[in-house]
């Protein structure tokens, strides 16, 4: 059965390939690999928030958060030590990555992982959903200017109204879902928007590779010393599920997934590459029903629904104007011609 998926991705590329679909270089195919790697940030990041809730409830939030990026800093330093790379960079540069590893990679993560405990995690899927919105209202707060114009903000003012259906619809059944969790949880982007925001306008001029070494150590660091100061790892039940999501989100999630979206971001356009953004929550809702045995109720697909046709006007927010206006012109014309 295998080799008629084979030939089926060969077919796919292909056509992708020729019709540059994608934005590929023209002189240069990579076979189905670019395929492979867009599935695994479409995989791998959708099950990202069952295997937090896996994770955190049985280890706890920190004690999960050292096994992951202990994990994945064990990785990064083989494969720096394999490629022989250096880690020498500016102290400008050594600054931004610390403080935007301490912002998206410790904060973000630890908050997720305390929101993961008290909340379904097809609901933290369907939620974080809107981290864009959050990078956008940050980085127009940053330019002291707004960074979308009128079809951008009514994508943002439904990525909202997409939450709240998802949320408040939920605070009344029975699902366990804390009022707190969720509260948390809404604000939980920030942290991932300060840090974007801050690393896009720094001019950062260290390698991809000297800005994954220091985005996997500092959180590595930080959560197990405080995991050591807190004791929390004396109250943790390292179970072989609990120590396995921790490490699954170390290579899945920080490895594989961060390496498969850089590798995309080279050869595809970006604005092919963000459409993962669209599959995350679909996979995260059925991987929480299938492993977890959360409910998919109505709420949850009609908020996921609204927030992704909210980001789907962000993203494009140019391309529909120019339709738009094209539009208008032609039917201002056959007025004129009417006359």
């Amino acid at each position: 059965m295998l080799y008629r998926y084979y030939y089926l991705a060969k077919a796919l590329q292909a056509y992708f390939f020729a019709k540059d679909v994608l934005g590929m270089e023209k002189n240069k195919s990579y076979g189905i690999l670019p395929f492979i790697a867009y599935f695994n940030i479409c995989f791998f990041w959708g099950t990202s928030a069952v295997a937090n809730k896996i994770g955190a409830t049985a280890l706890g939030a920190l004690t999960m958060g050292a096994v992951r990026f202990l994990t994945a800093s064990f990785f990064v330093i083989i494969w720096l030590i394999i490629r022989k790379a250096s880690l020498k960079m500016s102290k400008h540069d050594f600054i931004v990555l610390t403080f935007s590893g301490f912002m998206m990679y410790f904060l973000n993560t630890l908050l997720i992982l305390v929101v993961s405990r008290m909340v379904d995690s097809s609901i933290s899927t369907v939620v974080l959903c809107i981290v864009s919105v959050y990078i956008i209202l940050i980085d127009s707060i940053w330019q002291r200017k707004m960074q979308v114009g009128l079809i951008g903000i009514i994508g943002i003012v439904l990525c909202f109204i997409g939450v709240a259906i998802t949320v408040i619809f939920e605070l009344f059944s029975d699902t366990g879902s804390s009022v707190f969790g969720i509260i948390l949880l809404i604000f939980t982007p920030i942290c991932w928007g300060i840090g974007s925001v801050v690393l896009k306008n720094s001019e950062v001029k260290a390698s991809s590779e000297q800005q994954l070494f220091i985005q996997s150590v500092v959180p590595a660091i930080l959560f197990t010393l405080i995991t050591l100061i807190t004791g929390e790892y004396k109250s943790a039940d390292f179970t072989a599920s609990g120590i396995l999501a921790g490490m699954y989100m170390g290579v899945a999630d920080s490895i594989i997934g961060l390496g498969s979206f850089i590798f995309l971001l080279k050869i595809w356009r970006t604005s092919v590459v963000s459409t993962y953004a669209f599959v995350n929550p679909i996979v995260g809702i059925f991987m929480s029903r299938l492993i977890l045995g959360e409910a998919i109720t109505a709420n949850k697909i009609i908020g996921m629904l609204v927030i992704l046709f909210g980001v789907y006007l962000i993203q494009n927010e140019k391309n529909i104007f120019k339709k738009l206006s094209a539009l208008y012109v032609r039917k201002q014309v056959k007025e004129q011609m009417k006359k």
